[in-house]
């Protein structure tokens, strides 16, 4: 990797925060709340948003729909689940990471980095979350935990996987796509049974994927002072071929988008929105994207992540509804046979 084409980024001075929901609190409980991240929520989207693709795929593939109190039910559990998860996550990889965050100038104000927790109040407080997590995961069907557990290890092997691989995207990338998993069993539909295995197995990979093309273009934010302490990643190991890797990685993660929706029966608007929409708006992303800008890195990881994430779930919702509403395909057809869709009335 060529490092002439590095630019250092530019140096934060940590300002206590003035808007927002954190600027309310108590000043001694501001550093955990951005121990959770509460004034980032960017992360808890990237782990919520695979959580409404499970609730808008349960409903497409499920022979029997879920009643919309159940859906509303789960949609809201699994938001807490996911803002608690995610502040565990990000507690333990700030201890973890603390030496390493102290040579970034864009971690080095996190709370335990600057000194504003000590690493073992750091360990309480991703404790305490993550005993919520389960006290609220009782009241989901008992498999969830067995996908939960999945997301804890993975997350605890997260922080160490930069410095062992230069694929810590995919382990990121793994943790969401699980949660996607959990979401589609919380309404009672295994995404691991005979039937449904093959697609949601595509849908699993088209997730992972997908975050590692997004957290790839959101590394090059920190690529200069990663590549001096020494932590991995794509960003680091592909600087100079980004485009071109994350080019090759849109390609099959649409690719199996659409392999979801022929193994699972979905409709043309899965595939107008879901394939298509998120098509577009990678190829976009990835062409206006200027790497060696960090604001435009950070601008375009947002963006991207809304206009790509927002065109899978409306594909999704759509095909929900329409089988709701009695549009279905006949069993056994794909968007590869001639006739497609009826309606029941």
């Amino acid at each position: 990797m060529s490092t002439k084409t590095i630019q250092k980024t530019e140096t934060i001075v940590y300002q206590p925060p003035t808007t927002g929901l954190v600027s309310w609190l108590p000043a001694s409980w501001v550093p955990y709340a951005e121990l959770m991240r509460l004034d980032r929520p960017g992360g808890f989207w990237a782990l919520y948003v695979p959580c409404l693709f499970g609730v808008g795929y349960a409903t497409s593939v499920s022979p029997v729909q879920p009643s919309p109190a159940l859906i509303a039910d789960r949609t809201v559990t699994m938001l807490l689940c996911c803002l608690l998860a995610r502040g565990a996550a990000c507690t333990w990889n700030d201890a973890v990471d603390k030496e390493f965050d102290k040579k970034v100038a864009r971690c080095r104000v996190r709370p335990i980095a600057r000194g504003a927790v000590a690493p073992f109040q750091a360990h309480v407080w991703a404790t305490f979350q993550t005993a919520a997590i389960v006290l609220i995961l009782l009241r989901l069907p008992a498999a969830c935990m067995f996908y939960f557990l999945g997301i804890v290890l993975l997350s605890a092997i997260y922080p160490f996987s930069k410095r062992v691989t230069y694929y810590p995207q995919f382990v990121l990338g793994s943790v969401f796509s699980v949660t996607f998993l959990a979401s589609v069993r919380s309404l009672d539909v295994d995404p691991l049974s005979k039937d449904t295995l093959a697609p949601s197995l595509c849908f699993f990979t088209a997730n992972t994927i997908w975050t590692m093309i997004y957290d790839t273009i959101y590394a090059h934010q920190d690529v200069a002072d990663d590549v001096h302490v020494g932590v991995k990643s794509m960003a680091v190991k592909f600087h100079d071929s980004t485009k071109l890797l994350t080019s090759f990685l849109a390609f099959f993660m649409t690719a199996f988008l659409a392999l979801t929706g022929v193994l699972a029966g979905l409709g043309p608007l899965y595939y107008v929105s879901a394939v298509g929409g998120s098509a577009v708006s990678l190829a976009a992303t990835i062409a206006l994207v200027d790497l060696a800008d960090a604001r435009s890195c950070g601008w375009w990881f947002s963006w991207g992540f809304l206009f790509v994430g927002g065109s899978i779930l409306n594909g999704l919702v759509a095909e929900s509804v329409c089988r709701s509403v009695g549009w279905a395909m006949e069993p056994g057809m794909n968007v590869m046979n001639a006739s497609w869709i009826h309606m029941d009335l």
